[in-house]
């Protein structure tokens, strides 16, 4: 899969100066897209896990190299036992600053926070993130764009209800590469000129 991903990213590097139409930001753009994750995997106790996510998102361009926008989350996480389940909401407020590479393809980085719960009553907990995450950004028309995360850099706050009388607080400074290659789509709505 890792390198499907870098074979799609060397294809829109090699194509998108062939594009022939222009699509730059402009102010005001605002666009609605998101992406789904579905990540089934093994652990070391050789249990199968299975983690699904669905952020969709929103935003406005504020200048031609920004934009601002708001994702809300779902997340399911749970294991072969009927024990193991982790269902989780939250919201996610994003600013995102695009750099030209060509007229096509951008660069783009910036910082998010997260706030993440339990949506069950097994398991509480309180998750805030701070990231900042870089990635490439294919605007292929004036309509569509494709951006492919290139990992993340987080300072995570979380709070766990460990029993009714118990809580635990951890802070955690991580450099996170399992989200490269995360693929989220977005249309684009142009506002018309008066």
């Amino acid at each position: 899969m890792k390198q499907f991903i870098g074979y799609l990213f060397l294809s829109f590097l090699f194509l998108a100066p062939l594009s022939a139409s222009y699509a730059q930001f402009a102010k005001g753009e605002a666009f609605i897209g998101g992406g789904i994750n579905l990540d089934v995997y093994t652990a070391t106790n050789s249990q199968t896990r299975t983690l699904f996510g669905l952020q969709p998102s929103i935003g406005i361009f504020t200048s031609s190299q920004d934009a601002v926008g708001i994702s809300p989350v779902l997340s399911i996480n749970s294991g072969l036992s009927s024990t193991y389940a982790r269902h989780s909401g939250g919201v996610s407020l994003f600013y995102r600053r695009y750099v030209t590479i060509t007229e096509k393809l951008f660069f783009q980085f910036g910082p998010s926070m997260v706030y993440l719960t339990n949506l069950s009553d097994e398991y509480k907990f309180n998750d805030l993130s701070l990231r900042f995450s870089p990635g490439m950004t294919y605007r292929p028309t004036t309509r569509w764009m494709f951006d492919l995360s290139l990992g993340s850099l987080n300072y995570r706050l979380v709070n766990r209800a460990i029993s009714t009388t118990s809580k635990n607080t951890s802070r955690q400074f991580t450099a996170n590469v399992s989200n490269s290659g995360f693929v989220t789509v977005a249309y684009i709505f142009t506002r018309k000129n008066q």
